[in-house]
């Protein structure tokens, strides 16, 4: 919903300027809310349409509490005159805190190495640095399936060190759910590393869709020997 609010220039002049909506999540703690507005500047003098606003506001969740900034980047100049459009959209919130994502315990038990890549990829990602976040996926899927697979089979300690994701996936993951996605996974992590894309149509989300659905994989399959392990047949 638009909204409209008072945005002091270099001369201290209060404009109003229309903005296309509040931001709905704190960048802080990542809870949804509807923040209190407390101000906002804009870098030149008078009505300045080519410019970003910078909008302070005040985190409602009580266990935060916390200021942070808006970034209003200008629409397009075609879309501001003499309309009741919003002159500027919500583009970024900082200051930004990375989300702690949480794994399963099986996970983090057959490679913690995997974890740790993958949060620090998804930091780059919440960042938008999506040119290096993709490899850094990439690399997290890797020891995901190197270790998974040296976990299942610690014989293969060496073999698999030196050998190439695919061939791994190919040849070594046993549990044909975990082959399909991971293959595919791998495929998707080639593009965000290789100079051509074979896959137009997929982007990053996608990846990350394929490395969550290998995870799952991963750990249903360990969840399920545990129990059946834990339970003998006693016939």
């Amino acid at each position: 919903m638009n909204k409209e609010i008072q945005v002091v220039d270099l001369s201290d002049l209060q404009i109003p300027y229309r903005i296309d909506r509040y931001p709905d999540i704190c960048p802080v703690c990542h809870v949804s809310i509807v923040p209190i507005f407390h101000f906002a500047f804009i870098n030149g003098h008078g009505r300045s349409f080519d410019q970003n606003i910078q909008a302070i506001f005040l985190c409602t969740n009580q266990s935060c509490s916390r200021l942070f900034i808006a970034h209003y980047e200008p629409f397009n100049l075609l879309k501001k005159i003499h309309t009741d459009n919003p002159q500027h959209e919500l583009s970024n919130l900082e200051p930004l805190y990375p989300i702690n994502l949480q794994f399963p315990p099986t996970i983090e038990k057959i490679s913690q190495n995997f974890c740790n890549i993958y949060r620090e990829a998804n930091y780059a990602d919440q960042l938008r640095l999506s040119l290096v976040a993709g490899p850094g996926y990439r690399k997290a899927l890797e020891f995901l399936i190197k270790d998974y697979i040296i976990y299942t089979n610690p014989e293969k300690v060496e073999e698999i060190k030196n050998k190439f994701l695919g061939k791994c996936i190919n040849e070594d993951v046993e549990n044909e759910n975990i082959k399909q996605v991971a293959a595919r996974a791998a495929w998707l992590g080639n593009d965000e590393t290789h100079y051509n894309r074979t896959w137009e149509d997929k982007d990053i989300n996608d990846l990350k869709k394929l490395i969550k659905l290998t995870t799952n994989w991963i750990e249903m399959e360990e969840t399920t020997k545990s129990a059946i392990e834990s339970m003998p047949d006693k016939k």
